[in-house]
């Protein structure tokens, strides 16, 4: 350690408990509020469990877990727009596997939508074309895949450019 940066841990650290060390998940809240895109992705990506923990079944846990729900997807939402493939490919997979941010009746041509998204932006086109092409085959006839295609790439236009 350089003997010129001296650091007084009582000092800094002053009021912080053991109990606030093992809530990483409100600090990592705290950071994704402040605007942190990293923590942003990580509260959205690691789960709910990770930031409110596992009790979801009371009224009090619900609560906190639509809230999180709400962040999480306007987190996403945001960061893709900010043309974070990581992001954009994080809600394909969870509109795909009907996950609890974006699943539902519409996670389908959402998970196509962003899908086709990523490919367009992503350096490694033959594996993301050939996910394209397997969400495409679960559509249903009701999805119109030249809209959604249309869809994507105003997206891109838009956000990625």
């Amino acid at each position: 350690m350089n003997d010129s940066v001296k650091v007084n841990f009582n000092k800094q650290c002053a009021g912080v408990t053991s109990f606030d060390m093992d809530s990483a998940g409100k600090w990592l809240t705290i950071a994704a509020q402040g605007g942190d895109a990293d923590a942003q992705y990580a509260f959205a990506a690691g789960g709910y469990e990770q930031v409110i923990g596992s009790d979801i079944n009371s009224t009090q846990g619900q609560a906190r877990y639509e809230a999180y729900r709400s962040s999480a997807r306007d987190y996403l939402i945001g960061l893709s727009q900010q043309c974070n493939i990581d992001a954009v490919a994080q809600i394909s997979r969870d509109a795909w596997s009907n996950g609890p941010l974006f699943g539902g009746k519409a996670a389908p041509a959402i998970a196509y939508e962003y899908a086709v998204i990523n490919s367009m932006l992503s350096s490694d086109a033959t594996h993301s074309d050939q996910l394209v092409r397997a969400l495409e085959g679960k559509l249903s006839s009701s999805d119109n895949v030249f809209a959604l295609r249309e869809k994507a790439a105003k997206f891109v236009d838009q956000y990625c450019k």
